[in-house]
């Protein structure tokens, strides 16, 4: 019995030095994974000062064995993102290049995998958007995307999007980007218009056939219907155009 306490008080100390051993290293590399990601917040934040109001994710990826060979001397160590290019940017998945000081002075330089992720709020499609559809206040909300990855012509306002006409389909939950929208045309192309034609002091009003998409203010092709005349016409209301 007693050989048998000594057996076990002996694997109990292993275990406790094996303990303590363990807990200061896992907390080194611990702090050498927080000094990069402040080295690499730092940097995004200096390079885009715009984004400082908006929540950024910073991870590593396959990045343990890098951040375990500095865990040693992690307390003498600092970091700095280096800037491959000046258009550098660092979205999505990027290997990046660090320089490591050791008590400021330049020690050696590391590359690791980062996923860096800027979450920013946006409007988003509370339903499936036909295309032609016409949006509505209900059809809208707001939800955050990551906007390193995505388009930036998206929108973070409803106001603007309220009665524009989508030009594709929209699936719920996807945000709206500009390129999927258009303002609705006062005629669609193939609808009968009246084109006032301006001659001098003379004016003129025939019926003509649309070629295109009429906008307020906007140039449109039309061809008389009595004739084979075509014009370069400008929409100045519904179904109305004006040849000068």
């Amino acid at each position: 019995m007693k050989l048998m306490k000594k057996i076990l008080l002996s694997i109990l100390t292993i275990n406790l030095v094996l303990l303590i051993g363990v807990v200061p290293a896992v907390a080194s590399v611990a702090q050498i994974e927080n000094k990069v990601n402040s080295a690499v917040y730092s940097y995004i934040i200096g390079k885009y000062p715009h984004l400082k109001n908006d929540e950024i994710k910073i991870s590593f990826k396959y990045a343990d064995k890098s951040f375990a060979a500095l865990a040693d001397e992690s307390a003498e160590l600092s970091f700095k993102v280096l800037e491959l290019y000046p258009n550098f940017k660092p979205a999505g998945e990027t290997l990046m290049p660090l320089q490591v000081y050791k008590n400021d002075k330049e020690y050696k330089r590391i590359f690791v995998k980062t996923i860096v992720e800027v979450y920013r709020t946006v409007v988003v499609a509370t339903r499936q958007l036909k295309k032609y559809d016409i949006i509505q206040a209900a059809d809208l909300a707001y939800s955050k995307l990551d906007i390193m990855t995505n388009s930036i012509e998206y929108f973070t306002e409803k106001e603007g999007l309220i009665g524009k006409q989508t030009k594709t389909i929209i699936r719920k939950g996807k945000p709206f980007f500009s390129w999927m929208l258009r303002e609705v045309p006062l005629f669609s192309r193939g609808a009968e218009v009246k084109i006032k034609v301006i001659r001098g002091n003379v004016t003129i009003f025939a019926k003509g056939r649309a070629y295109g998409d009429g906008y307020l203010g906007k140039k449109v092709k039309v061809k008389r219907l009595d004739s084979k005349k075509e014009f370069i016409a400008t929409v100045i209301g519904e179904n109305e155009v004006e040849v000068n």
